[in-house]
């Protein structure tokens, strides 16, 4: 089960790394620091008790932990896009 501390933001985040699988381009593209990108993946590792990436040679990898999370990720902020758009 999901800690009602993640955010959709968390998920925001979460898919825009696993899109970019590089930090500075992930942070330059929500509009936040590095540190914020690096904060939020670890706060959301930390709350799913999950491994989300693994650091290669300076390149961020996902986990087939990450594979997983991927589509229940794209699903809420989806739905809070939906939902935001209804209102």
């Amino acid at each position: 089960m999901l800690s009602p501390a993640i955010t959709t933001r968390h998920f925001e985040i979460f898919l825009t790394m696993i899109l970019s699988r590089n930090m500075s381009e992930a942070a330059d593209k929500l509009g936040i620091s590095m540190a914020a990108v690096s904060k939020s993946l670890k706060g959301l590792e930390r709350e799913t008790g999950l491994t989300l990436f693994r650091n290669a040679n300076g390149r961020l990898t996902a986990t087939a932990e990450a594979e997983r999370l991927l589509p229940f990720a794209q699903r809420a902020v989806d739905h809070l896009d939906r939902a935001r758009h209804a209102a």
